[in-house]
């Protein structure tokens, strides 16, 4: 029997023909971001603490600078649209001018946050993940848990196997530096592109950089 050829499911591949057209609205940068962190670890005790960051906060501050930066630069921000650090990413654009995307998804028992201008709402996870991959002309990762892991993920590996066009993909914290790091040199034993994604110490880099490449070109 001759072997059959593996297929990503439905839900995870990039279709060309259902992404949203964006005539007169610019460039949309989605913002991989977080609703929860990790406060507190007790690991003897198994005892961890979670909240959503909020205004004063470091992560916070570092995300609304994003999105005020991106706006000051005639750039659009799409982001899961819930709270913590995807609050402030579309506040900082919210409140300078551009146009923000939440892309929901309605498995949980959360609302949008106030500053998104349009909520495209998803059934599922993995809905919401294509969806945000669509609507991108560019993809910052900020600091943050599993949920913005899945979606790193998955963007680099729609890139790496050609399910997209290459379109920057940039990472802002240590951590995802290491683990970029660690990829690319995996990647380079497959004979794979490693400078598919780039990481930079601060949000006005990632600005300059997009600018550069969508704005610049």
């Amino acid at each position: 029997m001759a072997p059959t050829q593996s297929k990503l499911p439905q839900s995870l591949k990039f279709s060309h023909e259902i992404r949203n057209p964006k005539e007169g609205c610019g460039f949309f940068i989605v913002i991989f971001a977080e609703q929860f962190n990790l406060l507190f670890a007790n690991h003897e005790k198994n005892n961890y603490s979670f909240r959503k960051p909020r205004e004063g906060d470091e992560e916070y501050s570092i995300a609304y600078k994003l999105g005020k930066l991106l706006a000051k630069n005639g750039l659009n921000v799409c982001s899961g649209g819930f709270l913590g650090t995807m609050e402030a990413v579309s506040k900082g654009a919210n409140e300078n001018g551009s146009e923000v995307i939440g892309v929901t998804v309605n498995i949980w028992s959360s609302n949008p946050n106030k500053f998104i201008t349009k909520e495209i709402k998803c059934k599922t996870l993995m809905e919401r993940v294509n969806k945000l991959i669509e609507l991108g002309d560019a993809f910052v990762v900020l600091q943050g848990g599993t949920g913005t892991l899945l979606e790193f993920a998955a963007v680099w590996e729609f890139s790496n196997k050609g399910l997209m066009d290459h379109k920057p993909i940039l990472c802002h914290s240590s951590m995802w530096q290491g683990i970029v790091s660690i990829m690319n040199i995996q990647m380079e034993k497959e004979g794979r592109e490693t400078k598919l994604v780039k990481a930079f110490e601060s949000v006005e880099e990632i600005v300059d950089h997009i600018s550069l490449k969508l704005i610049d070109s």
